[in-house]
Parts: structure tokens; sequence; C-alpha cells
């Protein structure tokens, strides 16, 4: 069964036993991200199992944050997009003055009746659900945009564990939401050790470019050129602009081995 979120976005669990209150949130589903229920695993809790279709994440999700395919307006959706902004607001008429019923999140997906000229008179679209959403939300991204200028516009959003919205990110949840923003062809999983196994690694020895990734003991942050970088980090707990060195020597300090950086990759962007 597939099924939508429904919700700006819900958190997925580790276990169907987590509370909502006081569970470890593994990940995220955003707004408009398919999923597909596990075949023959009971829904407990509340929760049924699940893996995302966008990076085969698999988790437990309140049942109740999601639709069913069948449970749509029955329109002809004519293109999915998504979010580009920081944050969209869906609202009950093409009209900026009524008051919005959500607000979903930089790269939510939205499910919208025409993919191509707005109405002229108000710039908005409508979406699968009978809302509307303004073009400017879900423009395509400027030429020449680039992984670290995405990354430093999440600058002072909280960490948060599992995290992939302003509200709240981690470090490869800030990797995934922008490349997937950039790249949507590429195929981004969701932790450390994943992303190093599946990203190309810098050639050998190569200087260190805007960029690129780097992935310390548990952690991964985007090189932005002359000695800084951009993460979010729980040592900060927030997302922002630090110094290399300075985070290089903490994990070096912090790891079993006493290493910095454990991988370079760069990535074909």
């Amino acid at each position: 069964m597939i099924l939508y979120c429904r919700e700006p976005y819900t958190h997925l669990y580790t276990s169907p036993d987590e509370t909502v209150r006081a569970g470890r949130r593994d990940s995220q589903v955003l707004y408009g991200e398919r999923v597909r229920v596990t075949p023959d695993t009971a829904s407990r809790n509340g929760l049924c199992h699940i893996k995302t279709e966008r990076d085969g994440y698999e988790g437990w999700v309140l049942r109740t944050d999601f639709k069913g395919e069948g449970e749509g307006e029955g329109k002809t959706v004519v293109a999915v997009l998504p979010v580009t902004a920081l944050w969209a607001q869906l609202y009950p008429a093409p009209d900026f003055k009524t008051v919005p019923v959500l607000r979903i999140p930089c790269n939510a997906l939205v499910r919208v009746l025409s993919s191509g000229n707005p109405a002229p008179d108000h710039g908005f679209l409508e979406t699968e659900d009978g809302l509307y959403i303004h073009h400017s939300q879900i423009a395509p991204l400027p030429p020449g945009a680039t992984l670290e200028a995405l990354a430093k516009r999440f600058a002072y959003a909280p960490y948060q564990y599992g995290g992939r919205t302003p509200d709240g990110i981690d470090c490869t949840g800030l990797i995934q939401v922008c490349l997937q923003l950039l790249r949507p062809e590429m195929f981004c999983r969701r932790d450390t050790d994943m992303q190093i196994e599946d990203f190309p690694d810098a050639p050998a020895g190569a200087e260190i470019l805007p960029g690129d990734l780097l992935y310390f003991e548990g952690h991964v942050a985007i090189y932005l050129g002359d000695g800084q970088l951009v993460h979010a980090t729980a040592r900060t707990m927030r997302c922002g602009v630090e110094p290399l060195a300075e985070v290089e020597s903490y994990y070096r300090t912090q790891s079993r081995e006493g290493r910095g950086i454990i991988a370079h990759k760069r990535l074909p962007i």
C-alpha cells in the first residue's frame, strides 16, 4: 500500500513501542512524500511500519499522518514539485489574504494540477488537495545554485536528531535535503555510513574545494572555502558556519582513534 504524508512533516520512529512524546526519532517524512507500508506487519499503538520511496529508510510512523492514493480529490496531477522556498504556505483559495491552511517545509513535495503558467491575476497553482500554493515557492532553483549556498539557508535552524526541516535538522538531513533539491535524480540515503558508502571520493590528496563533503566520526559537513564549513551539529545545537580547524580538532579529541576527517567526498554536481 502506498501512502502520502498529509502533515507538514511527521516523525519516523525506531520502534512501534516508542511514544510520540518520548520516542527515539530516526528521521522524518515530509509533506507529499510517498511511503510504502511493509506487508504483513500489524499496526501497533497507531503506528505502521513503512519504507520511504525517496531514500529507502524504514521505520514506524503515525498512520493518521498519511493518506492513501485513493483519498485525494480525484483530480489529475500533472506534476510533483518540491518546495524550493525555506517554507511554503498552502491556502484555501488563490488569495494571499486568506489564512493559510498549512505551512510546509523546504523539499516537501506538492502535487499540482498545472505545471504551466499560473493564473496571471494571482500567481497561484491548485494542488491535488484543493489547496493553493504560490508559484514562487515551488519555482526552480536559480541557475548556478550550489550545495553550500542551499545549506547556508538553514543557518541558525536548531539541531534536531533525525530532523529534515528548518524547524530542526541534523547533519545528514542537511546534506539530503539540499542534494535532493539540487539534484533530485541522485539517490541520497539518510545516515553518515550510508553516504560514505554511496558518494564518490575526492581524488587522493586533492585540495578541499567548496561544496566538498567532509565526514568525521558520525558527522558530516559541507566545505564553504576559506577554511569554513557549514553543518548542523549537536555540539552547538544549531546549524551554522564554523572554522574547519575547530571542528576537526574537536573530532580528533572525540574520536576513538584520534581521527579528524575520515572521508572526503566530491559529488558530480
